[in-house]
């Protein structure tokens, strides 16, 4: 078990609903306020779960190896958005708007990325063109499911986004 110890507050429960379907694999799983997906080290796909401890401590489970921790840890603090927001919260302090909106959804600091990698996030992008977001989820889902890494570790399954490679040897046919 490692820890991530953050600088600053940070509202979990906040986060955590900005994962539309969080009991589908896209390929995030939210359960009871536990984070959890594959995320790919050195072309090896590694289950990886987060939950809060307190305001100012992420928990870190995972069945990757202690030397791996600080490329998981800077995965986590860059994909959940948990950099310092004393910036942020400057800036918006400059401007009402900017203002009501840090003081409405304090904790939730800096946002994070949408993707782990450039092919996933260019993948959800096409994907959400056109069609409403909870659906692009659902096709996401799918995707992840039919050709994703999948991680058993602890009794839990956790998900990779598929690589190029994947999709392509699928073909058309095969999506």
């Amino acid at each position: 078990m490692w820890r991530i110890e953050l600088k600053h507050a940070v509202n979990w429960e906040l986060k955590m609903k900005f994962f539309v379907l969080p009991e589908l694999p896209t390929p995030d799983i939210v359960e009871s306020g536990v984070w959890r997906r594959a995320i790919v080290l050195d072309g090896r796909a590694v289950a990886v779960m987060a939950y809060p401890e307190s305001e100012r401590t992420i928990v870190v489970e995972g069945n990757f190896e202690n030397r791996e921790w600080e490329a998981v840890r800077r995965k986590l603090v860059e994909y959940l958005g948990l950099q310092n927001p004393e910036e942020l919260y400057r800036f918006m302090d400059g401007d009402e708007k900017l203002r009501m909106l840090k003081n409405r959804f304090y904790g939730f600091g800096r946002a994070g990325l949408m993707s782990m990698s450039v092919f996933e996030g260019i993948a959800k992008a096409i994907i959400q063109q056109q069609i409403s977001f909870v659906v692009a989820e659902k096709l996401a889902a799918k995707i992840v499911r039919r050709f994703g890494d999948e991680v058993e570790w602890n009794g839990l399954k956790f998900y990779g986004f598929p690589t190029q490679e994947a999709i392509l040897k699928a073909g058309v046919e095969g999506l």
